[in-house]
């Protein structure tokens, strides 16, 4: 559709990428030309960058071309995952049929409870509840249990096999509305509790969390399949004496971040690596022991030896699709070597700064306050499933309820609340959903330790900043209109080899030839 030289942008690589910008699907019919030329316009910008990139050199500097290297085995890894795991971790119905059998059938309850050290003290609160005292209110200010006290002590939906042994018989026998009179004992102290929802649910209503419980199951099945071959194959050593001072919290000149805790023919796992990857899964690295310490080691291994199996496969010269996305990351590469030249020679001074800001008043505004609703999950292959379940019309409070992560808001829908840029804990949230729009869903993209998807429910645009507050934005701004400016220039430079075909871009986006 587009040519350049000899390479060819194809009908396939632009509906990609409009996918990819438009953030939403289906698109729809109406949105076509505008997006076409949206489309149209980035990849142009790309091409005449990547011609710049390459007359210049420039992914042959030490930093580009090692990110580039870098950025090459994460796309074999994750082409190699797809075709390894992924594809082999598609459920059977007799596997459905077995975990709907081990979720209790569908059957459920919601509970409320308030934890509390003696008896005697949950005894007093059963009384208090019995004159008419509210649960929820004792619940926020007598509980000790940290993440159900703030939500009034809602535990949310819970299958038999996730409540506490102590409190299973009690809790699934219990009346719908009434207080149990007999505290529960646990490890934890003792729980006053009430039952406010017992539930049933068929299969066909369950079927997409058994399946993406089960993919959950079948992918980290065969990664320990895979993982295990690929160690064998390319001679995977384990350094016990190394792991043995880390899990004993000894990081000293001997065993520091930069130390080796691992290699294979042709890469290594350093410290650093492994506890990166061992708190990405939820576990200190001095609360686990040596055995623990190898299997995490281990399974943080798993994308540097399907990268290493790529540069055996010669991935990146035999998969179409790898060879676009490596000539994304080129462009994207040179895109920033040339951003950050037009940058350093654009006038930024306090006198620029201030004549743009008054010649643009009202586009300076304080960033918005936002109302979201959220999913958060570990998997991204969940993730994906469960966003396209919200975009073709499922309910996103239920989804949220079975499965987000967030354990506070889980039980209001994943709704939580209004947010802004300067709250630390959801400030790369709310940059994400800046501009989106009221009804909007965004996502999934990495956020917490996992991925998110969001929907935005509302939003209260910010007033107008201050000179002051708006500086940062104003510099911005006129770099990136600087930037757009040499783009133009590198259009008009280049524009006898950039050749764009009109009969093929109607064929984008679904389109037929006129």
């Amino acid at each position: 559709m587009i040519s350049v030289g000899d390479h060819r942008v194809t009908v396939t690589e632009f509906d990609e990428l409009a996918t990819h910008l438009s953030g939403e699907v289906p698109l729809l019919a109406e949105d076509r030309d505008g997006v076409r030329q949206r489309v149209l316009k980035v990849l142009l910008a790309r091409e005449a960058m990547l011609l710049e990139a390459e007359a210049r050199e420039l992914t042959r500097l030490p930093g580009v071309a090692q990110a580039l290297a870098q950025r090459e085995r994460e796309l074999m890894a994750d082409h190699l995952y797809a075709r390894e795991v992924t594809q082999h971790a598609e459920p059977s119905p007799q596997h459905l049929d077995s975990l709907y059998a081990a979720f209790s059938d569908g059957e459920a309850v919601r509970a409320r409870h308030i934890l509390v050290p003696t008896e005697e003290e949950a005894r007093a609160i059963v009384a208090e509840l019995r004159g008419g005292a509210d649960f929820a209110e004792l619940a926020r200010t007598r509980s000790t249990h940290e993440m159900s006290a703030p939500m009034g002590g809602d535990m949310g939906y819970l299958r038999r096999e996730l409540l506490l042994p102590e409190m299973q018989d009690a809790v699934w026998q219990a009346p719908v509305g009434q207080v149990l009179s007999d505290p529960v004992q646990t490890r934890m102290g003792y729980h006053v509790i009430e039952v406010t929802e017992h539930r049933q649910r068929s299969f066909e209503e369950m079927r997409p969390e058994l399946t993406g419980e089960a993919r959950i199951e079948l992918r980290r099945q065969r990664e320990a399949e895979v993982g295990a071959q690929l160690r064998e194959r390319y001679g995977f050593a384990w350094r016990p004496e190394v792991a043995a001072g880390v899990t004993a919290g000894q990081l000293t000149n001997k065993v520091g971040a930069d130390s080796v805790i691992a290699s294979w023919d042709g890469g290594v796992q350093t410290v650093g690596e492994f506890i990166q990857y061992s708190r990405s899964r939820g576990r200190r690295e001095t609360l686990i022991d040596t055995l623990e310490a190898r299997q995490l080691g281990e399974a943080g291994a798993l994308r540097a030896l399907l990268a290493r199996q790529g540069l055996d496969e010669d991935l990146s010269q035999t998969t179409p699709e790898l060879s676009r996305a490596l000539r994304r990351a080129r462009a994207e590469l040179a895109a920033q070597v040339l951003y950050r030249e037009v940058a350093g020679r654009t006038d930024v001074s306090p006198e620029a700064l201030r004549r743009a800001y008054e010649e643009g008043q009202g586009n300076y505004r304080r960033p918005p306050v936002l109302h979201l609703r959220e999913i958060l999950v570990d998997e991204r292959p969940l993730a994906d499933s469960l966003a396209a379940l919200v975009r073709g019309g499922a309910d996103m409070a239920e989804l949220a309820r079975q499965h987000s992560k967030r354990l506070w808001a889980a039980p209001k829908g994943g709704d939580i609340g209004k947010i802004s840029e300067g709250q630390p804990a959801y400030a790369k949230m709310a940059r994400v959903a800046r501009t989106a729009r009221v009804g909007q869903i965004i996502g999934p993209f990495p956020s917490h330790g996992g991925y998110s998807i969001i929907r935005v429910l509302g939003r209260e645009e910010g007033p107008e900043g201050t000179f002051e507050e708006a500086q940062a934005g104003v510099a911005q701004d006129l770099r990136n209109r600087a930037m757009d400016d040499f783009i133009d220039s590198l259009q008009v430079k280049y524009r006898e080899r950039l050749e764009v075909d009109e009969e093929a871009l109607q064929l984008t986006l679904g389109g037929t030839a006129p």
